[in-house]
């Protein structure tokens, strides 16, 4: 037996278009039976989400497309128009709905007009009744399916259409109390009261899907602590002076990077930190429920003045020159000294001509340190370089990873 594909959209979306194919009539013919209005009036409700799931996947479609000459990312931001429209009609719906009920009340208290009575014998009760648990029930786990679905393959319309969809199961939950409450206590003003509720919770959840679609649309940034976490993720990386420059935005369900670095490292040695660079991004994008994101990373080289740099070596045996991972285990430290991104002057001194580590970086006016292995735990002597010079580890021990060929 073939398995369900989760990770296909249309599949994914074809349920909530069987179920508003048959909730849909099965409200009409209850509302009908039991003269309820708001029974009838969230099976047209049910209608539009027919019709809203089936615009849901032509954008899903297009969203899809490769990016081409015209359009460099694709359609992705179709996805954020279509959000934007399914908290509107969500809003439109969470307002009528108040204003209806509360006009209902209000005349009931009034004493001018009476909440429609409903049509109650214990056959339609018990149909009434398990129509709107059914349907509410339902609601509830398809929304949760599409809202699963849509954050894992990053479709923004789909986790709209699927907290709307939740929305529904509020409503049919409200109904089966009016309707309870009808045949109960014969009190069917119960049913506008909480439908009052659920409209003002309607609201929320319109609120918050609009949001999402309109930050699409116009570019907003996907958080100023995710920008800062970019930055302080890049300039943690060995060769990176600064990031003055960072815009971040999503288009569907890509989040766009923009930045500008500041380096002193060589042009190849730039190649390989914009990878590192991106790759640690791509990670942290992942970790915080992004899905993909797409990169432009521009080098500029810092003022003209020299840079001072010292990388710990080990160069035992005769055998291949390795950045060292301690303090304590090296044979010989580099000095060099960088301008413009180049190495202008290196001097290799060996550890016997250093008798004090500290005042080594002193006196050669060192700023940046070399060591290999970030996992590594800081031992005391890194200490010694606070307020010195800055602590750089980098994720290779092989020279050439930082641009230097020894």
């Amino acid at each position: 037996m073939k398995k369900f594909n989760f990770q296909n959209p249309y599949v994914v979306m074809c349920i909530p278009l069987i179920m508003y194919l048959i909730e849909f009539p099965s409200k009409l013919i209850i509302g009908s039976m039991i003269n309820s209005p708001t029974f009838t009036g969230d099976g047209y409700h049910n209608a539009s989400d027919l019709v809203q799931v089936l615009f849901i996947m032509g954008g899903v479609f297009l969203s899809r497309l490769p990016p081409s000459a015209k359009y460099k990312l694709g359609l992705m931001s179709i996805e954020s128009v279509l959000s934007a429209i399914v908290g509107a009609s969500l809003g439109f719906l969470a307002v009528k709905t108040f204003v209806t009920s509360f006009w209902i009340l209000l005349s009931h208290v009034l004493g001018s007009t009476e909440p429609y009575p409903l049509e109650m014998s214990t056959s339609n009760g018990l149909w009434a009744g398990g129509v709107a648990l059914v349907c509410g029930i339902v609601s509830l786990v398809v929304g949760a399916i599409e809202v699963n679905v849509g954050k894992k393959l990053g479709h923004q319309s789909m986790v709209s259409d699927g907290l709307e969809t939740r929305s529904d199961a509020i409503i049919g939950f409200s109904i089966l109390v009016g309707v309870i409450g009808q045949y109960l206590f014969n009190a069917p003003w119960l049913e506008y009261v909480f439908a009052m509720g659920v409209a003002i919770l309607m609201a929320k959840t319109a609120w918050g899907i609009s949001k999402e679609g309109w930050a699409g649309l116009l570019h907003k940034t996907i958080g100023v602590e995710h920008d800062r976490n970019i930055v302080s993720i890049a300039k943690s990386l060995p060769g990176v002076v600064d990031v003055p420059e960072i815009i971040t935005f999503r288009v569907g369900s890509k989040v766009v990077v923009t930045m500008k670095v500041t380096s002193r490292a060589s042009q190849e040695a730039c190649m390989l930190l914009k990878q590192a660079i991106a790759f640690k991004i791509v990670a942290y994008l992942k970790e915080n429920e992004f899905t993909d994101g797409t990169f432009k990373i521009r080098f500029e080289y810092p003022s003209t003045e020299v840079h001072r740099m010292a990388v710990f070596l080990k160069m035992f045996g005769g055998g291949p020159t390795r950045i060292s991972n301690s303090w304590t285990d090296w044979s010989h430290i580099l000095v060099c000294d960088i301008k413009d991104g180049e190495v202008s002057r290196a001097t290799l001194s060996p550890n016997s001509d250093v008798r004090n580590l500290r005042s080594f970086i002193l006196n050669h006016h060192i700023e940046d340190c070399v060591l290999f292995d970030p996992s590594r735990s800081e031992s005391p002597e890194s200490a010694q370089l606070e307020g010195i010079a800055k602590l750089c580890r980098v994720s290779s021990a092989d020279p050439t990873y930082i641009g230097f060929k020894l």
